[in-house]
């Protein structure tokens, strides 16, 4: 078994079913690999912690916005901003910009963390075609 949790590829996998349950029982094995080495474990783990209502996520999706990748740091953003109930952090991420999202000031940055990136390389064209094929429907 650790050996199988030693390739990115199962952790990912375990992630997704994770998520796919949706139940508030999967929420301490997401947080446990919040910090994971690889950035789309992290990533999957953000994004399916920001389904879900627990009071330890809000923290963690801010936590989230100063991670080295900017795929982690995007869903991030996207969690807290299905919140309205967090206008105070929401007020944290106006004054950070496009720096929360890695935007620079000539526009996007590359997505080479985010790999099979969509469009013209940035990673909002990802988030872009994701909440176009799920809707927002399904967040509680």
């Amino acid at each position: 078994m650790t050996d199988l949790l030693a390739d990115p590829s199962t952790r990912c996998l375990g992630v997704r079913s994770l998520a796919y349950l949706g139940q508030p029982a999967t929420i301490p094995a997401l947080l446990s690999v919040i910090e994971d080495e690889d950035v789309t474990v992290r990533t999957l783990a953000i994004e399916a912690l920001s389904y879900l209502q627990d009071p330890r996520v809000p923290e963690v999706l801010l936590r989230s916005l100063s991670d080295a990748a900017a795929a982690v740091r995007q869903v991030a953003v996207q969690g807290l901003g299905v919140r309205p109930y967090l206008a105070t952090h929401l007020d944290r991420l106006q004054i950070l910009g496009g720096a929360a999202l890695g935007h620079g000031s000539r526009g996007c940055s590359s997505s080479s963390d985010r790999p099979g990136a969509l469009g013209n390389g940035c990673s909002c064209d990802n988030a872009d075609a994701a909440a176009k094929g799920r809707g927002d429907d399904h967040r509680t």
